[in-house]
C-alpha cells in the first residue's frame, strides 16, 4: 500500500535528482521549510490526481512520480521566465509558426509544432529562453472567439469550426478587414499600441492570427463574420 509518506519521500528524491533544490533555493530564494512544504503539497497533489490509478504493474508508480515532478519543475520555469503568461500546454507563436508548449528545461521551452489544420508533426524542438521577446501566446486556441460580446451563436460556431480546420485560409480576409478598420483598431482599448498606424498595419499583416481573437471579438460585427464565411464559401 502506497501512502503519503512514501509519496513525499519519492517526490523528494526525484526533486534532488532533477536539481530542483538548487532551483528553489537560488532561483526562487525559498527557505528550506518553504521548499519542503512545496514538495509536500506536490506529493498530495500527486496522490489526488492518481486516486483512480490501479498500480498493477502496467503503470510504474516511480515513473509517474518522475514525470509528475518534472512537469511541476517545468511549470515553475515557465512561470519564472514568462510571469504566468506562458504555461505548459500553451499554444505560442514563434517566427511565424505555431507550437504547443510541452515542458521547459534549463535552456528553454520544449515545444511541438502545430500544422495548418491543427495537426501536430510528431516531433519536438526547443526554443531558447533568449528568444523570450519573440514568443507570443495564441489566445483561446483552438477556438478563436466566443459569444460573450453578443455575436450570433450560429456565426460564432461556424467561425470556430472553420478556424480549427482552415486557419491559414483566414489570412487574406482578415488582413483586408484589419486594413479597413485600422482607425477603430488603433482606438480600441483591447490593444495597447505604441506604434503609428502604418507600423501597426505591418504588425497585423505579419501576425494576423495572433490578433484575430481581439479583432473578431471587439471590432467585427455579425456582418463581418458573414463576410468572412462568404469568403470561405461557407453557407451561413
Amino acid at each position: 500500500m502506497i501512502d503519503t509518506i512514501t509519496t513525499i519521500q519519492e517526490v523528494t528524491l526525484q526533486a534532488k535528482e532533477l536539481g530542483l533544490y538548487e532551483y528553489l533555493f537560488v532561483k526562487r530564494n525559498l527557505s528550506r521549510d518553504e521548499a519542503l512544504n512545496l514538495l509536500e503539497m506536490w506529493a498530495k497533489e500527486f496522490e489526488k490526481s492518481h486516486e483512480s490509478f490501479v498500480w498493477d504493474g502496467s503503470v510504474s508508480y516511480y515513473d509517474e512520480i518522475d514525470k509528475f515532478v518534472e512537469n511541476r519543475l517545468s511549470e515553475l520555469r515557465c512561470e519564472d521566465y514568462f510571469h504566468g503568461e506562458v504555461t505548459i500546454g500553451s499554444v505560442i507563436r514563434f517566427v511565424g509558426g505555431l507550437f504547443k508548449v510541452v515542458r521547459a528545461n534549463a535552456n528553454g521551452l520544449v515545444v511541438e509544432p502545430i500544422g495548418p489544420k491543427g495537426n501536430t508533426w510528431g516531433y519536438f524542438t526547443e526554443i531558447s529562453y533568449s528568444n523570450k521577446d519573440k514568443i507570443s501566446v495564441v489566445p483561446n486556441y483552438p477556438d478563436v472567439m466566443d459569444t460573450t460580446e453578443g455575436h450570433h451563436p450560429l456565426l460564432v460556431g461556424y467561425i470556430n469550426r472553420e478556424w480549427v480546420n482552415r486557419r491559414d485560409e483566414f489570412a487574406p480576409i482578415l488582413r483586408t478587414l484589419y486594413a479597413r478598420d485600422i482607425k477603430e483598431i488603433m482606438n480600441s482599448n483591447v490593444w495597447d499600441w505604441t506604434d503609428d498606424a502604418e507600423s501597426v498595419k505591418e504588425t497585423l499583416h505579419d501576425e494576423w492570427d495572433l490578433h484575430a481573437h481581439n479583432y473578431l471579438m471587439h471590432i467585427a460585427d455579425d456582418l463581418d463574420l458573414k463576410a468572412i464565411l462568404h469568403y470561405l464559401r461557407v453557407d451561413a
